[in-house]
């Protein structure tokens, strides 16, 4: 993309990594300007607030973010005539003001929340449009995590392939009252017991493992990734995570997974899954999001639903799991759907369980920051 000013010889050109702009000087020098973004100590390259494609910065309010900005061709005299500003005045500070080298690095503290602030390059009375800066306010959500665990504890009553007559008890429920068994063969169910079939035989293996996530980070881990890696750092939404794990006989068709609530593809809806994990003592409503995970889902990796605002989600991919929870908290965020496909390093990617990135758009920080 490239944009012209014929009024004072300036023009950009913008490509993927930096964006470069030529300005010619009164002395009839030409100066190359570029803008990189700055990647510090916790952050992520791609991932610092900087939105390369519309050129835009976020900065947080009462907060700060940095962004380089690099002039080639210019003397150590020239460099002293220059000041960044701000347009309009009073919503930021632009430190330092004058750069003291041509490979200048800039700090910008938000002081008032504003969308489409211009930072700008002032020479000898002209300036030019740099760059872009949304201030935004910070914001608070809370989001518990929960290791939900489906409890099997069937009793083998029979031995399998134990030929014992017509209707005897091969396998009972255990304990905690519930049938976590699937008949196998001809073996019946008779109330919660798996009875022989016609044949006399025990086909049928008690279910007694139970389906617990492995997988699952600290909440910590969690939160520490949302607010310095992901939404804090990028969109200054932060999140307090706190982590309660439960046991919930979740599994009402016995596959050992947790059934899609809304039905996927070939996939059949299952919502009486879901709703005995939000029905029990798992849900903590005091919280703004609730995030269950699962050994196994039914759906590809994991289903955002709203009222109540609910994650469920299984506890490996391919993509770090923590890049997982934080796309999903995006769709959290956002209060519905939605993804943006355009570039493989975006958080909010649709394959994003293949693809791993965690760029937040500015389209998106300004949706979420609200």
């Amino acid at each position: 993309m490239k944009l012209m000013y014929p009024s004072s010889g300036f023009c950009t050109s913008l490509d993927p990594i930096t964006a470069a702009f030529f300005w010619r000087s009164k002395t009839d020098r030409l100066l190359k300007v570029e803008l990189e973004e700055v990647i510090e100590s916790t952050e992520s390259a791609g991932c610092t607030g900087y939105d390369e494609d519309e050129n835009a910065l976020m900065v947080p309010m009462k907060g700060n973010n940095k962004i380089k900005v690099k002039i080639g061709g210019a003397s150590q005299g020239l460099l002293q005539q220059i000041q960044f500003v701000s347009y309009p005045a009073g919503k930021l500070t632009i430190s330092p003001k004058t750069p003291t080298s041509a490979d200048q690095e800039l700090t910008l503290s938000g002081t008032a929340a504003a969308l489409d602030v211009k930072i700008q390059m002032e020479i000898n009375g002209t300036k030019i449009d740099l760059f872009e800066v949304d201030v935004l306010k910070k914001l608070i959500k809370t989001l518990e995590i929960h290791a939900i665990i489906e409890q099997n504890d069937d009793v083998q009553k029979l031995t399998v392939g134990a030929n014992v007559g017509k209707n005897e008890v091969c396998v009972e429920a255990g304990p905690n009252g519930f049938r976590d068994t699937n008949p196998q063969g001809d073996d019946q169910v008779v109330g919660n017991n798996i009875t022989s079939g016609a044949d006399g035989i025990c086909d049928t293996t008690a279910n007694d493992q139970n389906l617990s996530p492995s997988n699952l980070p600290t909440a910590t881990q969690v939160e520490d990734f949302l607010n310095t890696k992901a939404w804090g750092n990028q969109a200054n939404v932060h999140f307090t995570v706190t982590r309660t794990d439960h046991v919930v006989n979740y599994d009402l068709d016995r596959n050992m997974s947790l059934g899609d609530p809304v039905g996927y593809q070939t996939i059949p809806a299952l919502p009486n899954e879901l709703k005995a994990i939000n029905n029990s003592l798992a849900r903590n409503a005091g919280v703004d999001y609730n995030y269950y995970v699962t050994d196994r889902v039914d759906v590809p990796i994991a289903i955002t639903q709203y009222s109540p605002d609910i994650v469920m989600s299984e506890d490996s991919s391919t993509a770090p799991f923590l890049i997982i929870m934080a796309h999903e908290c995006g769709h959290l965020l956002k209060g519905a759907g939605g993804h943006t496909d355009e570039k493989d390093t975006y958080l909010m990617h649709t394959n994003i369980d293949g693809l791993g990135g965690c760029q937040v758009q500015r389209k998106f920080w300004r949706i979420v920051n609200k």
